[in-house]
């Protein structure tokens, strides 16, 4: 029995996505945002258990991009739309349409990422789960962000090509435990707490900028620890 507990935790992973599609549509946006958190943490699990318990499998890993596909794909662009859709004065009833970018760009950079063997250490672009974190915090925000419908499609797009953007991104692994190889990861473990701590729900609207904001510098001073790094390979 345990060889099923990852694909388990992987199919839950897709029910709670497909059930937030549900509450989507109901304008339920904060049980939308819990049944992602429990997503997110069914996701995390998946890969450990099937670690720990030495159960991987190809069926393991083509079920994840399925899940991954329906809960941080077509999820936050089907959030996008039935928000912006809602809102008075957008000059047109057709731009919320464009929110749907976001599961064409997600099911395009999961396909990506499943043939790219480089990314282990690093992402390539902004990963399917923390631009999905991202954009279904929008509808929460009220009035701590008051834009219009038009800039929340204009933040939406950025966000659907920056899924497949060729920006390095850190992935939180921690291959040793010394403060000096992780000080990126643990600053943005550390500010992430505190803006839990205070904002809440809100968080991840500064959360995610803030990590991909980390990841620009780290990147900007590898290149210049190692300057002919491109050259030598």
């Amino acid at each position: 029995m345990k060889k099923h507990i990852p694909n388990v935790l992987t199919l839950t992973n897709a029910f709670c996505g497909s059930l937030a599609i549900i509450f989507t549509f109901q304008n339920d946006f904060k049980v939308v945002f819990y049944l992602v958190c429990i997503a997110l943490i069914c996701d995390f699990l998946d890969g450990f258990v099937a670690r720990l318990l030495k159960v991987g499998s190809e069926l393991g890993g083509q079920l994840d991009s399925l899940a991954d596909a329906i809960t941080f794909g077509v999820l936050p662009g089907l959030v996008v739309f039935q928000y912006v859709s809602q809102m008075e004065n957008i000059c047109s009833q057709y731009v919320p349409y464009l929110a749907l970018l976001v599961p064409v760009f997600s099911i395009l950079r999961l396909a990506i990422f499943n043939l790219d063997k480089t990314q282990s250490d690093s992402f390539k672009g902004v990963p399917t789960p923390a631009n999905c974190i991202f954009l279904i915090s929008i509808p929460l925000s009220g009035s701590l962000i008051s834009v219009s419908g038009e800039w929340i499609i204009v933040l939406t797009l950025i966000f659907a090509f920056l899924l497949v953007s060729k920006i390095r991104l850190i992935a939180l692994k921690f291959k040793s435990y010394t403060f000096r190889e992780n000080k990126e990861k643990v600053v943005l473990l550390i500010i992430s707490l505190g803006l839990l701590f205070y904002f809440k729900e809100l968080a991840f609207l500064f959360i995610i900028p803030l990590y991909i904001i980390i990841s620009l510098i780290n990147t900007f001073f590898n290149k210049i620890k190692t300057p002919n790094s491109s050259l030598s390979s």
